[in-house]
């Protein structure tokens, strides 16, 4: 069986068996309304295949990768090796994780201490609003250290290992948050038509100045 390359509501690869039982022995044409993650297309799709989703992103996403959009590869491979990097920072500094779970130091003083390993892990590409980043880690770090506290307390002793896979996802979970704040924040600078002519980081500069002007009171007219 072919996997889909993404996890999406409603999949039906664990069902493919029961689905297959129900078709036809021979059929030469496939039409599906609603793609999603495409697990039965991919299964059971035919050369003539007819294919559509609701989700314009979605169906905007098979198309980039149909089409080898190296834009598209490149940020994957960016994104990818922050990841990577955030689990090997992770391997090297399991003391200092341990350590600030334990609170024998203070979230603000360890993002403080590693700015410069933060700052090398994120890529100039994606490194757009440092000031958001740092929000995410303190906010996910914090939250991470007191639910494992609740569930040490309701549950017993944590090991070290645990501990600092915990803190391993707390950071992750920080750069997709971020990640996710860069997304949110193309989607708001500008329309679907204005996000043609402009990059990530224009737009971040573009919200910026949109959120200088909106305190002054100002008004501007953008015309393409």
């Amino acid at each position: 069986m072919v996997k889909p390359i993404l996890k999406w509501a409603g999949g039906k690869e664990k069902e493919l068996e029961v689905i297959k039982s129900y078709l036809p022995e021979k059929f030469d044409k496939y039409v599906e309304p609603f793609l999603g993650g495409g697990s039965v297309f991919l299964n059971f799709g035919t050369k003539k295949s007819f294919i559509n989703d609701k989700s314009e992103e979605l169906i905007n996403l098979y198309k980039v990768i149909k089409a080898q959009d190296k834009n598209f590869f490149s940020m994957l491979e960016t994104i990818n090796e922050s990841w990577i990097g955030l689990e090997n920072f992770a391997d090297k500094n399991p003391e200092e994780l341990i350590d600030l779970y334990l609170r024998k130091k203070t979230v603000d003083d360890f993002i403080n201490n590693y700015k410069k390993e933060f700052k090398a892990l994120l890529k100039n590409e994606i490194f757009l609003e440092k000031r958001i980043f740092t929000e995410e880690l303190n906010r996910n770090l914090i939250s991470k250290i007191n639910r494992t506290e609740r569930i040490s307390k309701a549950k017993g002793h944590i090991s070290e290992t645990d501990i600092i896979l915990i803190m391993e996802t707390a950071l992750k979970s920080a750069f997709y948050m971020y990640l996710r704040y860069l997304y949110n924040l193309k989607e708001q600078t500008c329309s679907s038509f204005l996000q043609q002519f402009f990059s990530l980081s224009e737009n971040i500069v573009m919200h910026q100045c949109l959120d200088t002007l909106k305190k002054e009171n100002l008004m501007f007219h953008m015309v393409v």
